[in-house]
């Protein structure tokens, strides 16, 4: 794989709210240090069992427009309302 290559880590939308995470902080800095040509996107989350601050503190970005993403990680399938914000 040439050039990077983006992940997007989706905040959960669903209802009942989800706090689980596709990828912890801890994890995401792993693979990130194992695939240098790997970037990840943290969208912020008041919900989630991580804190944004903890995604902050090891380095990762907070986006909300994960547009750019060349792929989504998320927990449970999104709402459709969500998919097109």
């Amino acid at each position: 794989m040439s050039g990077k290559f983006k992940i997007g880590i989706l905040r959960e939308t669903k209802t009942p709210p989800d706090r689980r995470v596709a990828l912890p902080p801890m994890q995401a800095l792993a693979l990130m240090r194992q695939f240098p040509n790997i970037e990840i996107a943290i969208q912020p989350s008041e919900l989630r069992c991580y804190k944004d601050i903890e995604y902050t503190k090891v380095g990762l970005s907070l986006q909300e427009d994960l547009s750019d993403c060349d792929i989504l990680l998320g927990v449970k399938e999104v709402k459709a309302e969500a998919s097109t914000e």
